[in-house]
């Protein structure tokens, strides 16, 4: 009877694993590069609102960080945000961080329609008064599209939609947002 040979155990980087393939769509986006990386901004982005939402929270009321997502705990970044600036006003007793989260809460109503129409979205090519999905044969890659060629269709209401165009505004409002939350939480830390 034999003994196998013992493989020596190699480290996490020696090891090798094959690359996983990227799968094709069943139709093709036709957005360019830019613009997808533009969404993926814009989708990162809003992870930061709703973080600095929570951790502004828990400093204004002085609760812990579960607390604070429990009473942001809505699946609606629209409904927290309503619930966040009525706790600001009423307990920050600062009158510029309330100036500077009026002006927060201003930009979430835009912002969370915005991110919504292209988050929640269907791109297609605009064909007169309608729209038009691209097959995606098999294994082929995806023609690249000339910039601000698409359009994007909410899922909800496929009737109308919004030009890729307005996709750069909507991120730079949602960055924008950040911003001013990240400028809140940091009036909260000591110096």
């Amino acid at each position: 009877m034999g003994f196998a040979r013992a493989q020596p155990i190699l480290r996490a980087e020696q090891r090798q694993f094959p690359a996983m393939k990227k799968i094709s769509p069943a139709f093709r986006i036709p957005i360019t590069h830019s613009e997808l990386a533009t969404l993926g901004e814009l989708c990162a982005i809003q992870g930061q609102v709703e973080h600095l939402l929570i951790h502004t929270l828990h400093y204004v009321l002085d609760v812990k960080l579960d607390a604070a997502r429990a009473i942001l705990g809505h699946t609606s970044i629209h409904t927290n945000a309503h619930t966040w600036i009525a706790i600001f006003r009423e307990k920050c007793g600062d009158r510029e961080v309330i100036k500077m989260a009026d002006e927060a809460f201003s930009l979430v109503a835009g912002i969370t329609r915005g991110r919504n129409d292209f988050v929640h979205a269907l791109f297609a090519t605009q064909l007169g008064e309608g729209w038009l999905l691209h097959r995606s044969p098999k294994g082929r890659p995806h023609r690249r599209a000339k910039a601000n060629s698409a359009i994007a269709i909410r899922t909800r209401d496929s009737k109308t939609g919004r030009p890729i165009s307005d996709l750069l505004r909507v991120r730079n409002d949602a960055a924008r947002l950040s911003v001013i939350l990240s400028d809140i939480a940091s009036s909260f830390l000591p110096d």
